[in-house]
């Protein structure tokens, strides 16, 4: 299976595995593409603290698993 955002492939087992922790649907993207997601989703939840991509670099916590 190929990765949902941007086609690349195929994706682990690691990454075939990842389930949105809301839905239990499976995300079916690539760890640069689920990291991605996932720094986007934490910039718009805590957009008040103004997070510079340095900042987002020392938040090591993920939001699905």
């Amino acid at each position: 299976m190929r990765c949902r955002a941007c086609n690349s492939g195929p994706l682990s087992d690691v990454e075939l595995s990842r389930k949105d922790h809301k839905t239990g649907e499976h995300l079916d993207l690539c760890n640069t593409c689920y990291t991605i997601s996932n720094r986007a989703i934490i910039a718009q939840e805590y957009e008040s603290l103004y997070l510079d991509e340095g900042q987002l670099d020392d938040l090591e916590f993920e939001l699905f698993n």
